[in-house]
């Protein structure tokens, strides 16, 4: 099982705490590969299994 799976799987358990961060909308796991809210907001799972649901890149980010 792989990185990205294990962690859709365990999300999965939980995503009746999570909410859409652009609308506010209850989130699911579909597919075992996105996070998606009823208005089709979707935020993929990396290869590592992580998930960004931040709406914008950080302002004080050094580059």
């Amino acid at each position: 099982m792989t990185k990205k799976v294990k962690s859709a799987t365990y999300v999965s358990k939980f995503e009746s705490i999570f909410k859409c961060p652009i609308c506010e909308a209850w989130m699911k796991v579909f597919e075992l590969k996105s996070f998606i809210c009823s208005n089709n907001h979707t935020f993929d799972f990396t290869k590592q299994g992580y998930i960004n649901l931040t709406t914008h890149p950080n302002e004080n980010e050094v580059q």
